[in-house]
């Protein structure tokens, strides 16, 4: 994407809040700072557990999580959040794209997968898919 379409995407996703689970300090800074760039309203969490805690809390309109997190992962907290929220917008980040994997988090209805590392333009596409 070039700075034409992040500032377009900007502008439509100026109200939109992100719920934003990572358990890698390094990766949660570089995506934070990457989503900030686009949305205003970003929250962090380091594991599912306090990402579902915070979805209870302030039901954010997109869910971006990694798979592999200590305390809950993110197909658990995935699976969580669509119980109370069928409709919830989902992406998930992962270095795993064993089919096994893919396959569950079809059935629980995740919008889009990014795998890792990730590619910053498929990231963007990705999130602007949702958001719109």
């Amino acid at each position: 994407m070039n700075q034409e379409q992040i500032n377009k995407l900007r502008k439509v996703c100026k109200n939109i809040s992100v719920l934003y689970v990572e358990d890698d300090k390094n990766i949660s800074i570089q995506v934070e700072r990457l989503l900030k760039k686009i949305f205003l309203d970003v929250e962090v969490e380091k594991n599912g557990f306090l990402g579902l805690a915070n979805f209870t809390q302030n039901r954010q309109d997109i869910v971006i999580t990694d798979i592999s997190m200590p305390v809950m992962d993110g197909i658990e907290m995935a699976k969580e959040i669509k119980n109370l929220n069928s409709e919830q917008n989902i992406l998930v980040t992962s270095a795993h794209n064993d089919v096994e994997y893919l396959i569950e988090l079809i059935e629980i209805g995740i919008d889009r997968f990014v795998a890792k590392p990730i590619d910053i333009n498929s990231f963007f596409v990705n999130i602007s898919k949702i958001a719109v």
